[in-house]
């Protein structure tokens, strides 16, 4: 209902404003939402973050649009659905129960994520910004060049691959 759609949005974008952080939240333009608008509003944002109270297909898309653009996504899920292939998408570290805990997770780790540039050093001896798309777009030209369209892999592998290089990395922004 209404309610559940609403009461932890309005508390969670409180205790985000509170941390200094803007919000934007797809069910205030509930009126007037398209898909299109919800699309702009993840291309706006620097993360996302969802709650999967219960199974939603329209959760699970914005997810997907946020994981295939390149953006952390910090999954609730306060009834323990424990979806497999979600917590593939997000990360294992990036599943959370409460708003809380989403909150925590995006000032300790997160938000430290996004502000560091990790770079890579080429074989041709040159430092490059590491780009989650760009491996992602490498990875879907591979998919569909082996005619397998619509996969979740570049998303999935992509992550796994960020996830590897910001551990090796450690607190360098080399690696």
């Amino acid at each position: 209902n209404r309610k559940q759609q609403t009461e932890w949005r309005k508390e969670i974008k409180q205790k985000l404003s509170k941390c200094g952080h803007a919000t934007i939240d797809p069910a205030d333009h509930v009126t007037n939402w398209t898909p299109l608008k919800e699309m702009v509003d993840l291309e706006r944002s620097d993360l996302v973050i969802a709650n999967l109270w219960r199974e939603s297909v329209g959760t699970v898309i914005g997810i997907l649009q946020a994981a295939n653009a390149g953006k952390p996504v910090i999954l609730i899920d306060p009834n323990y659905l424990d979806s497999h292939v979600l917590r593939e998408i997000v990360g294992d570290n990036n599943v959370v129960h409460t708003v809380d805990a989403a909150i925590q997770k995006l000032e300790r780790e997160v938000a430290v994520q996004l502000e560091m540039t990790i770079r890579v050093l080429k074989r041709n001896g040159k430092l490059q910004p590491f780009k989650l798309k760009k491996l992602q777009n490498k990875l879907t030209a591979v998919c569909n060049d082996l005619e397998i369209d619509g996969s979740p892999l570049p998303v999935i592998v992509s992550h796994r691959v960020q996830t590897r290089i910001r551990d090796a990395a450690g607190g360098s922004d080399t690696i």
